[in-house]
C-alpha cells in the first residue's frame, strides 16, 4: 500500500511539472513576439533626431574636420552659425558614411529650408540622406541656425 503512495505523489509531480512547463513556455513564447509599444519606437526615434541634430548645431569632431579625419560630423562654428565648407562636405559624403559618423541605427534625412519653407540646395542637392517618403514611425526635428546671415530652419527627419 506504501508503495502505491508514492507511485500517485510520482505521477502528479510530473504531470504539475509539465503543466509548469508548458505555461513557461507559452509565456516566453508570447513575450517574444510581442511587437515594441509604437509609443517606445517614437520615444526612441525622438531620442535619436535629437542627438543628430545636436551633433550637427556642433563644431563636430575635430572642429576642423574633413572628410577624411571626421570623427563627429558638425555642420556650424560651434555658434549656431553653418558654414558653407563643412555643408559641402557633408552633401560628398555617401549616405553610409555619414549615417556612421552620425552614429545611427535608423534612416535619416536632412534639409534647410528658409523663412519662406522653400528647400534650400546643398551641393547641388535638395537634401542629405534617404527620402523619407515611404516611412513608417517618422519623427522630425527643426532647429533654427544662421545660414548665409539669414535664419535658417535645419530639419531632421528620422524614422525606422
Amino acid at each position: 500500500m506504501s508503495r502505491r503512495k508514492a507511485q500517485i505523489w510520482y505521477t502528479d509531480f510530473m504531470v504539475g511539472f509539465l503543466i509548469f512547463v508548458i505555461v513557461i513556455f507559452i509565456y516566453y513564447r508570447y513575450a517574444y513576439n510581442i511587437d515594441q509599444d509604437p509609443g517606445d519606437v517614437v520615444y526612441d526615434l525622438m531620442m535619436e533626431a535629437k542627438s543628430i541634430s545636436g551633433s550637427l548645431v556642433t563644431a563636430g569632431a575635430p572642429s576642423d574636420w574633413n572628410q577624411s579625419n571626421v570623427v563627429l560630423i558638425g555642420l556650424t562654428d560651434g555658434n549656431q552659425q553653418l558654414m558653407q565648407e563643412k555643408l559641402d562636405m557633408f552633401a560628398n559624403m555617401t549616405y553610409l558614411q555619414t549615417k556612421a559618423k552620425l552614429r545611427t541605427p535608423y534612416e535619416y534625412y536632412f534639409y534647410l529650408e528658409d523663412v519662406n519653407g522653400s528647400v534650400i540646395p546643398i551641393g547641388g542637392k535638395e537634401g542629405i540622406g534617404l527620402n523619407s517618403s515611404n516611412s513608417d514611425n517618422l519623427v522630425s526635428i527643426v532647429r533654427i541656425v544662421v545660414y548665409d546671415s539669414k535664419l535658417t530652419s535645419m530639419v531632421i527627419h528620422v524614422w525606422q
